[in-house]
């Protein structure tokens, strides 16, 4: 008997990185959306904080960088990301708050695309310390 459990996912794991990188690009059009709703007064943040939205923009265009246009696949970077996530949602949960408190676990939905256990709980243990 032929078990296809472990081809889908290895198959899903392959494709992983390159989920993560496409959702976090969604994220920094949604990020320059919120910086564009400010300037038309929408939102009410100081125009002192944008330095921090643009950096959370360039930190969710890291995965793309890693994953699409260096190619590099590893465990290491596959931390490296999850950790500037977590910083990331952070640093946008304090500055927006009430309007995206869904950022706080988008560290952890994200590590569950891995498919790995030890993701999910770096994570979770990362996002309790921030």
């Amino acid at each position: 008997m032929i078990n296809f459990a472990n081809n889908l996912i290895l198959e899903f794991e392959k494709d992983s990185d390159r989920r993560i990188s496409a959702i976090c690009r969604a994220l920094t059009m949604i990020t320059t959306v919120a910086i564009l709703l400010n300037i038309f007064h929408v939102f009410k943040i100081s125009s002192a904080l944008y330095p921090t939205l643009i950096v959370s923009a360039v930190i969710l265009l890291l995965p793309t960088l890693f994953y699409d246009i260096l190619h590099l696949r590893s465990k290491f970077i596959r931390y490296i990301v999850l950790s500037l996530l977590v910083f990331m949602s952070g640093l946008m949960y304090s500055i927006l708050s009430y309007h995206v408190i869904i950022m706080l676990v988008l560290p952890v939905v994200v590590s569950c695309l891995y498919c790995e256990r030890a993701n999910v709980i770096y994570t979770t243990v990362l996002r309790r310390i921030y």
